[in-house]
């Protein structure tokens, strides 16, 4: 097993003294946030969450999409909002909102369409396909 230090150390009571302060008893650590970065292993993009891309950029779609993308991080899913700029890669769902209120899944790792009525459908669909 290859072994690493991610962080370090000790008793540093003669730490104050020289800096001009009084004799007091001090400990310190230190964590070597690049080596603890090394070490965690990415999720699979195509498993990273929902994009939720509202219908238009209005405010009360903006409005929706946010309150669709709160639900779902309620029940346990990484959401996003897309703002209509480079969309982040990774997302295995996209859903789209329309004008008119329908809601549309689609799984990007499969390519398959599912048409929504509410969150909880959407939950449904995803939690289906784990």
């Amino acid at each position: 097993v290859d072994s690493q230090r991610v962080g370090g150390g000790g008793r540093y009571d003669d730490l104050i003294p020289l800096v001009g302060g009084p004799a007091v008893p001090a400990s310190g650590f230190a964590l070597y946030v690049d080596r603890l970065m090394d070490l965690l292993k990415p999720e699979p993009a195509s498993t990273r969450g929902v994009l939720v891309r509202p219908a238009s950029t209005d405010v009360s779609a903006l409005k929706a999409a946010l309150e669709i993308a709160g639900r779902l991080r309620d029940a346990g899913h990484v959401a996003e909002l897309d703002l209509g700029k480079a969309s982040p890669p990774g997302y295995r769902w996209l859903l789209s909102m329309t004008k008119d209120g329908a809601l549309s899944l689609v799984d990007q790792a499969t390519g398959k369409k599912s048409k929504a009525v509410s969150e909880a459908d959407i939950v449904k669909v995803m939690e289906e396909s784990k």
